[in-house]
């Protein structure tokens, strides 16, 4: 695993249905095969490998291999960009590490979450881990960390404006590290003295950077920094042709770096035409730039948190999400409550339809059409009586006459009503107060309603009653509107009565009628109705 991780993986690769190996040896393999993983540079996107060693490390309290998990699960988190979970588990592992004395864990641990806050830009708390390392390294003679971490340290300070300290650190750096790493932590120093204006000691670190490449082809990135050299210190043409290099890199930074350069070099001779071109391509690639290191932006702080606040994070989504049960458990009893009064007015709605039927019903079995209508019906069974004298049984015979007879005498209650009625509403048109109010040009007292309302409900008992089994909120207006048509006022006279124009008189006819029986407006249909009730 340390010496040919390669191997390791592939060996592992190797193990056919794992998933069915005891659970010790299990676990094992999923720890493994995460660090192995991990070693060969490849990106984490699922944490159920190492939550299945996690798991059953703390379950048998195997503190050693425990360590070990809760250090590659931060691993596994950090590449899944989850940077709380990634925390979480650091500082476990850190921790762990400490009480069971594992420097070559805690080396691995302090520098990953020094990189996690140095991402988070928290360099106040990055910075005593990296050197917390220094001396864990110094017991290894692992010269190759220590230049990294050296490294870093000297990357957290030129971040904080501590230009001096920075160099200190690349230089301590460079005097143990690689050949591989020494050409990268030169150009590193080349650009930190290009910034504090030592071009000498600028040029030659670039100058030894560029001495470590092999190759005739320099990378981009030493084209910009030459050109940067010779422009700060005015050697124009140099520098054109070392930025006219870099500004082929692919990369966006190094074109953007380039260009700016370039544009102040054609400002500095007075060249405006070339400088405008210049310096217009910068500025699409800066927006580029600054749109990319915005979402980046977004992205980090979504991903990274204080490590500071996690109490207070954690508290703060217990609470928030304490309010959001209370929250449903409200929205669940509103809704249960509308619920009860959505049904409660449904039933209500059912039993006005209802009563509207039964009502129309009944007005129909008193009307002069029901009355046709029973006649035909005695006249079919007249006709079936007299064409069947000889094939009818007696008991179909008897049937029939008895249905006849009971028309009959449906019939003959109809018409003694409709004559009762018609003899009860001629008193009515014969009363003082009737003529009155077909030929008035005032307005109604209060005496006059009083007595009306008294005349109406003698003729018809059940015309009030009526009214408000179908509405019970009735206002009085309203049911002054409905006697007046009941005993046939024109529209125009209503209004007159009730000192109100026609159009409001019309208005409250087909809201009515809509009130009532639940249909569209139509004062026609109103009219009528209220004829018939």
């Amino acid at each position: 695993m340390e010496t040919a991780s390669d191997s390791s993986l592939a060996i592992l690769d190797n193990i056919t249905s794992p998933e069915k190996l005891p659970e010790k040896e299990y676990a094992a393999y999923c720890l493994l095969l995460t660090q192995a993983l991990d070693k060969n540079y490849y990106i984490h996107d699922s944490d159920s490998l190492i939550m299945i060693a996690t798991n059953y490390y703390e379950k048998h309290n195997d503190l050693l291999p425990l360590a070990l998990s809760y250090y590659y699960a931060g691993r596994v988190y950090s590449d899944m960009q989850d940077a709380l979970q990634a925390q979480q588990y650091y500082l476990k592992a850190l921790a762990l590490g400490e009480s069971l004395n594992l420097p070559e864990l805690l080396i691995k641990i302090n520098s990953n979450l020094g990189t996690l806050y140095s991402y988070q830009d928290i360099y106040e708390m990055a910075l005593p881990l990296y050197k917390k390392t220094l001396p864990l390294l110094e017991k290894t003679n692992d010269s190759t960390n220590m230049s990294f971490v050296l490294r870093n340290i000297a990357r957290v300070y030129k971040e904080t404006q501590q230009q001096d300290s920075a160099i200190y650190y690349y230089q301590q750096a460079m005097k143990i590290a690689t050949p591989q790493s020494i050409s990268s932590l030169q150009n590193d120093l080349g650009i930190l003295y290009l910034q504090t204006e030592k071009y000498k000691e600028a040029y030659d670190c670039i100058q030894k950077s560029i001495q470590s490449y092999s190759k005739v082809q320099l990378p981009y990135h030493l084209y910009l920094n030459l050109g940067e050299y010779y422009y700060k210190t005015a050697l124009y043409d140099s520098a054109q042709y070392y930025l006219n290099s870099s500004l082929q890199s692919p990369a966006t930074y190094t074109q953007a770096g380039s260009l700016y350069f370039l544009a102040q070099i054609e400002k500095q001779k007075l060249n405006f035409k070339n400088y405008l071109k210049y310096w217009d391509k910068y500025e699409q690639l800066r927006d580029s730039i600054e749109n990319d290191s915005h979402f980046e932006n977004i992205r980090i702080v979504q991903s990274m948190f204080n490590y500071q606040r996690i109490a207070d994070e954690k508290s703060k989504y217990e609470q928030e999400a304490s309010r959001r049960m209370i929250i449903i458990y409200q929205i669940l009893i509103i809704i249960t409550v509308l619920s009860i009064i959505s049904f409660f007015f449904f039933k209500k709605e059912q039993q006005k339809k209802k009563r509207l039927l039964d009502l129309k019903e009944k007005l129909y079995k008193q009307s002069l059409g029901y009355l046709e209508e029973n006649k035909k019906k005695i006249a079919l069974l007249e006709q079936e009586l007299s064409s069947g004298q000889e094939t009818i049984g007696d008991v179909k015979r008897q049937l029939f006459e008895t249905k006849k007879l009971m028309l009959e005498m449906e019939n003959r209650q109809i018409s003694l009503k409709h004559d009762t009625m018609h003899l009860v509403e001629q008193d009515l048109r014969k009363s003082t107060l009737y003529t009155k109010l077909h030929q008035t040009e005032e307005k109604m007292s209060y005496s006059e309603w009083s007595e009306l309302f008294l005349l109406v409900d003698a003729t018809y008992p059940n015309f009030k009653k009526g009214l408000l089994e179908l509405c019970s909120r009735i206002s009085l207006e309203e049911l002054r509107i409905c006697y007046l048509v009941k005993i046939d006022i024109p529209v125009k006279r209503i209004a007159i009565l009730m000192n109100i124009t026609s159009s409001g008189v019309s208005q409250c006819r087909r809201r009515l009628y809509k009130k009532l029986t639940k249909e569209a407006e139509n004062a026609e249909k109103f009219d009528s109705f209220i004829a018939d009730l």
